[in-house]
């Protein structure tokens, strides 16, 4: 099949999108179609495959609410992110009005004759239609052309040399380690407790030495509920997939640490401060230490952004519309159906998913051994107040916790989302089935059971607003007292 190269001005209103591909990440999309484009010869019906290589490339970056309506947007709506997500999306896009220069196959020629003087001086053929393999586009259009010929080479080249990649495996299932929720109602008391008595340690050592220094085991003490429920509070879990590991689980624990030696310290330096300079070595001591504490307690907050953001979006979601409509970003709140087939079994109790740990003990006194295996499962499909709900790259929060015993040497411990949960669905519908696009773009949150969604949801974000202003208030105290301690 005979190759040809053409040079024109694509035919269609000035600035219109006609064809050209975008991508939001690795996956590019195709406006595939045929543009008229009118060439010194003729118009020429240009065939634009997904095959075909278009440049220059271009970036536009922004929140995807600001760029959803771009051309090259519109045609990434299948792997559309939140509003809310920062994206940069890369195109190239054939327009009304555009030079161009396309080179590739020719489908169907034209016999022309050249006449001169009246007489037939000769015939030749023109190209009619001709299927693309590469078009620049705009002035560049001929270098584009010849860089993308060579960029096809090489790639041919490598893939010619490259072996075929092994078949993996499918990978297992394999759930988080942690328990999640297991201590979600307790921590907020035994957290305020250990603040009540810091203040407390703080305010008899500031009266016994008539200083204000011991009061740094109080400021860093306000950021433990932080700590705290950034550590024990429900993660987001993928469906059906491996769970990502809490990342926020070091500084949490060197916070801990550091803010128990901050008491020994400042006790120290009630009854130990004989000298001036004994009194400065146990102020700087807790200096040290404290600011370790304030550092790792406004780490885990920081570490721990992505879940918060995850809340953000499924509280500030606008309700779907009725009927369903595609590609509309929204919330759908009611109470979950797990199908039975489709549904995931915990002896017994149908949930929609469940990540935890079974512990079994065997033996007994001291040659006593427990065992732990891991829970993990989630329904491929559930409906939502009668709205169908495709889960397979969903991620789901739940504050229901199952924590019971199923026999004298057997507990079980798993965050679930049972049959019947209150359960707000985030995300678009495609052929009017709730399901995800791109990533975090199907959402799932279960209040506890029998418990309201939206309630649920605003307490436990105020919850998580109230504990970073202790922490902020602590850390401005910390830093005052600080202060004053290494100036004395």
């Amino acid at each position: 099949m005979r190759e040809a190269e053409i040079r024109g001005v694509v035919e269609g209103e000035p600035g219109e999108a006609l064809a050209g591909w975008a991508r939001i990440r690795k996956q590019r999309h195709h406006a595939r179609g045929t543009v008229r484009v009118r060439t010194e010869d003729g118009v020429v019906e240009l065939e634009v495959p997904g095959s075909c290589l278009l440049g220059p490339v271009e970036t536009v970056r922004g929140d995807w609410q600001e760029l959803e309506r771009h051309p090259a947007a519109q045609l990434c709506l299948a792997e559309a992110p939140a509003p809310d997500e920062r994206v940069a999306v890369s195109y190239t896009i054939v327009r009304g009005g555009d030079a161009i220069v396309a080179a590739g196959h020719v489908l169907t020629e034209q016999l022309v004759t050249e006449e001169s003087g009246g007489l037939r001086a000769g015939a030749r053929s023109r190209v009619t239609r001709l299927s693309s393999h590469f078009i620049g586009v705009g002035p560049d259009a001929d270098d584009i052309i010849a860089r993308l010929r060579r960029e096809a080479a090489e790639d041919q080249r490598e893939n010619a040399a490259a072996r075929p990649p092994a078949p993996t495996a499918p990978s297992s299932i394999a759930p988080s380690a942690k328990s999640g929720l297991r201590a979600y109602h307790a921590s907020r008391r035994y957290a305020l407790l250990a603040v009540a008595g810091a203040i407390a340690l703080a305010a008899a050592g500031a009266a016994l030495t008539q200083s204000a220094i011991p009061l740094l085991i109080a400021a860093v003490a306000l950021a433990l509920p932080l700590v705290v429920d950034e550590l024990v509070l429900p993660d987001l879990h993928p469906f059906g997939r491996r769970a990502q590991t809490f990342p926020a689980v070091a500084a949490g624990t060197l916070y801990v640490i550091a803010a128990t030696l901050v008491p020994t310290i400042g006790w120290a330096y009630v009854f130990d401060r004989g000298t001036a300079t004994r009194a400065s070595q146990l102020v700087l001591a807790m200096v040290i230490v404290g600011g370790i504490a304030v550092t790792c307690a406004m780490l885990t907050r920081l570490l721990d952004r992505g879940r918060r953001r995850m809340l953000a979006r499924i509280a500030t979601a606008p309700p779907h519309p009725s009927p369903l409509a595609d590609n509309v970003w929204g919330r759908t709140d009611g109470l979950v159906d797990v199908p039975r087939p489709s549904g995931f079994d915990l002896d017994g109790l149908k949930v929609a998913a469940a990540v935890g740990q079974t512990s079994t003990s065997m033996g007994s006194g001291k040659l006593m051994t427990t065992f732990t295996s891991k829970v993990q499962g989630a329904a491929s499909a559930v409906t939502v107040n009668g709205t169908p709900v495709r889960t397979a790259d969903g991620w789901w929060l739940s504050l229901d916790f199952l924590d019971e015993s199923t026999g004298e040497r057997r507990a079980r411990r798993a965050e679930v989302i049972r049959d019947g949960a209150s359960v707000r669905v985030v995300g678009r519908a495609k052929a009017g089935t709730l399901a995800a696009g791109g990533p975090y773009t199907l959402l799932v949150f279960a209040a506890p059971l029998g418990g309201d969604i939206a309630s649920a949801l605003a307490e436990l974000r105020a919850r998580l607003q109230t504990n970073i202003w202790l922490a902020i208030v602590g850390a401005a105290a910390y830093v005052a007292l600080a202060l004053y301690g290494t100036s004395l």
